[in-house]
């Protein structure tokens, strides 16, 4: 908190506004959603979902995190719900609703 609150006084120190320096921080949009889990194993929806971001980087660490570029969905199955749990973020809100219905469309197929 402190060294964040100092980097900003630093960059606050050359003139510019906070407005000014938040303008400078790319936007992203992220989307979160539930999905209904497959009464399959999950592990068949897991082979869907690699076959679906097959060009993506995948990290399994929680989950599944697929990421291409600025992109990411992050897939994983609830502990305490019969649900699957997606989020996603792109620059853009219309890419990112794209990328949750490709994640969708992975789980249901």
């Amino acid at each position: 908190g402190l060294v964040a609150m100092a980097l900003v006084a630093q960059a606050m120190s050359s003139g510019a506004t906070l407005r000014e320096l938040a303008g400078l921080v790319p936007a992203y949009a992220m989307v979160k959603d539930k999905l209904d889990r497959p009464e399959e194993p999950w592990e068949r929806a897991v082979e869907r979902l690699r076959a679906s971001f097959a060009d993506w980087s995948l990290d399994t660490a929680d989950g599944l995190r697929f990421a291409k570029g600025e992109e990411w969905v992050h897939v994983r199955p609830s502990g305490t719900e019969p649900v699957v749990r997606v989020i996603a973020e792109t620059p853009e809100i219309g890419r990112t609703r794209a990328v949750v219905e490709q994640a969708r469309r992975a789980l249901v197929a």
